[in-house]
């Protein structure tokens, strides 16, 4: 798998964060935690929950690993800040809605995936592209039902940051 953006980009998304303005980056959004740049066509999520971009990632990633269409790639950073402190950075590509409501299979699909929770996947989580929902906040989702991942040889289930087998052979 590809990284998504890179290191460089990320410390300036953290320094942007931290100053308030950084040449060549745009703040393209804020949510309750964290604030998301622009740079070179890249999103960095930069923010002062620590855990937030660390678990954001961990779901997103095994999910698009797993095949599941509503993921999109993602990668990791980790800047040190001018205090010291490791700052985790995560970067995604630029998800743009075309305007297509959601393909009501799709999204119950999505649903199915991720517990049910209704009241965390909203519009405000996800974009659609082609009548396919493609969240762009991990944080708010839990994959609640087994799928099987084939680089991991079973049947997994992702609680928190990392997935685990529970069976030894993939179901059909």
């Amino acid at each position: 798998m590809n990284a998504v953006g890179n290191a460089e980009d990320a410390r300036s998304a953290v320094l942007a964060y931290a100053l308030g303005y950084e040449p060549g980056v745009e703040e393209i959004g804020s949510g309750e935690d964290r604030t998301a740049y622009l740079i070179n066509g890249v999103v960095y999520k930069v923010g002062r929950r620590a855990s937030a971009n660390p678990y954001d990632h961990a779901t997103l990633q095994r999910a698009y690993e797993a095949g599941l269409p509503w993921a999109p790639p993602s990668s990791l950073y980790t800047v040190v800040d001018q205090y010291g402190e490791e700052v985790p950075v995560m970067a995604m590509p630029l998800l743009e809605d075309d305007g297509t409501e959601p393909d009501p299979d799709k999204l119950a699909e999505l649903y199915r995936q991720t517990g049910d929770r209704r009241d965390r996947i909203d519009r405000g989580n996800y974009v659609v592209v082609g009548g396919q929902p493609i969240v762009f906040d991990g944080c708010c989702v839990t994959l609640a039902l087994p799928f099987t991942d084939p680089g991991a040889g079973g049947v997994m289930f992702k609680s928190k940051f990392r997935a685990r087998p529970l069976i030894d052979e993939p179901i059909s």
